[in-house]
């Protein structure tokens, strides 16, 4: 297999494996495949650090040490309002702008919110487990859709709701979590129909909209919906890297105002400098540079993992390339038993991070291709590809 060319420059980037983990108590040396993370080696750190720099050299950055709004910094959700209408098309003011520290806790706002103990959610079966999570916290009665090629299978909510009174559906419509899909535009309208008839709201967490391969995105359901049933959500986290702990929740002013009331009860405020240096970066357009280059880092290596998945597993592993995103969903062949891979990866010290979340019902996991080089995808494929040779013979 012919190696890609990689354009950016090696340099700049430590070269040794990803070895981040998720608890604590794990041997510090752990490889980890993860399930879609972006590559914090490429961040440009001389253009963050000038953005540092012009807040510190300003005559705001004490201000910016006390307490502040609890709605976020303004400079950014000024700047957020042209950025979400330039490219997501959903017409918006700072006044239906929450900053948040990253879109879990803009996730979380907004079901607590909605939500009280035994209420209806609907979500897609799989789904995001940090999600489910929070619906299991909050004591919400969860009901569990389809979800095939074309997304979530709408037409399952509405019998659903013929039967619940439900309150809530979750949905990532640009790519699925886990699945990577995108729901079909005739879904999309759909499910907004179904919303205006039974008079539930959608909660649409974009998690990676700003990574797509070919053709431009989709235009998020908030844009269509001028936010009356739904409420969006999304993060810089994917752009910069999961550290920066910035994301926001888009909303009509009613329901922002009652999510400012419960996150001050945990947090009276995120971070002011660190917002105020992200509306500098949108400000100055670096935001738009940066994606651009780290898309096409992240186009090269899902190219070539997936090339590598179809050399080292061809009868074992079952895929699509993905149109974006940052991992690929892997079915593995049903004798394959993929908690056995995962403990027997462990004992290589490789982490396959996500694996215990979707269940033996799917027997398939999400592989994160953009936060490794092309030598480490080779390195993970050699290790996975020896486990799977024992426990096939």
């Amino acid at each position: 297999m012919e190696r890609p060319t990689q354009k950016y420059s090696q340099k700049k980037i430590k070269t040794s494996p990803i070895n981040h983990s998720f608890s604590h108590g794990v041997n510090k040396n752990i490889l980890t495949l993860d399930g879609g993370l972006p590559d914090s080696r490429i961040i440009d750190n001389k253009t963050l650090g000038r953005a540092h720099r012009s807040v510190f050299q300003s005559g705001i950055y004490s201000s910016l040490f006390s307490y502040t709004n609890a709605y976020g910094d303004i400079m950014l959700r000024n700047e957020l309002v042209k950025y979400l209408n330039d490219t997501r098309g959903i017409p918006c003011s700072e006044e239906n702008i929450l900053i948040t520290r990253g879109s879990q806790m803009a996730i979380f706002l907004s079901m607590k919110m909605l939500l009280k103990k035994n209420e209806t959610a609907i979500i897609g079966n799989p789904s995001y487990f940090g999600a489910k999570n929070i619906l299991q916290y909050i004591g919400a009665n969860i009901l569990t859709i389809s979800v095939d090629e074309e997304g979530l299978v709408v037409d399952e909510i509405e019998e659903h709701c013929k039967k619940n009174k439900v309150k809530v559906v979750y949905v990532t419509p640009h790519h699925h979590h886990p699945t990577t899909v995108s729901l079909s535009p005739a879904r999309r309208m759909g499910l907004l129909k179904l919303a205006d008839t039974f008079g539930f709201s959608i909660i649409e967490d974009d998690y990676d909209y700003d990574f797509n391969y070919g053709n431009a995105p989709m235009l998020p359901l908030s844009s269509l919906d001028a936010l009356n049933s739904t409420i969006y959500t999304g993060s810089f986290s994917k752009t910069i890297g999961p550290g920066l702990r910035i994301g926001y929740l888009l909303a009509n002013e009613k329901i922002i105002e009652k999510a400012v009331e419960i996150r001050k009860v945990i947090d009276f405020q995120g971070n002011p400098i660190m917002e105020r240096v992200m509306g500098i970066l949108l400000q100055q357009g670096e935001i738009d540079r940066m994606l651009r280059r780290s898309r096409n880092i992240y186009m090269q290596r899902r190219d070539y993992f997936c090339k590598a998945l179809s050399s080292h597993f061809p009868n074992v592993i079952d895929f699509k390339i993905p149109e974006g995103g940052l991992a690929v969903w892997t079915k593995f062949n049903s004798s394959i038993n993929l908690m056995e891979v995962y403990k027997k990866a462990l004992d290589k010290n490789l982490n396959l991070s996500l694996v215990p979340y979707y269940g033996p019902s799917h027997n398939a996991t999400r592989l994160g291709f953009a936060s490794l080089t092309f030598s480490e995808i080779d390195m993970y494929m050699g290790i996975l590809k020896s486990i799977l040779i024992k426990l096939s013979k």
